[in-house]
């Protein structure tokens, strides 16, 4: 979706959804984002949270399902784990 989400000091939020999990009942969504600005992506994840029903709101809009899952956002460290092993297979 793209929607202008702000905290209450009107600091704009972007982010990239890398992947989303659900569960096998459809109940519940994780979304795993990486922030695209200077944000800590801990703070990103905490703002996302704060604002999942807005979320959820804007993503009914745009979707045909008869429930839309609950939003659970985690900080994507699949570059960091990649940077880990790569500095791991180059020490050997």
């Amino acid at each position: 979706i793209d929607s202008d989400f702000y905290d209450e000091y009107k600091n704009n939020y972007s982010a990239s959804v890398s992947e989303v999990r659900c569960t096998t009942d459809l109940k519940i969504a994780t979304v795993y984002v990486l922030p695209l600005n200077e944000i800590d992506p801990q703070e990103l994840t905490n703002f996302l949270g704060k604002n999942k029903n807005s979320i959820r709101h804007a993503l009914g809009k745009e979707l045909s399902l008869k429930y839309l899952p609950d939003l659970r956002f985690k900080e994507d460290t699949l570059f960091e784990q990649i940077e880990k092993t790569d500095r791991i297979l180059r020490a050997l």
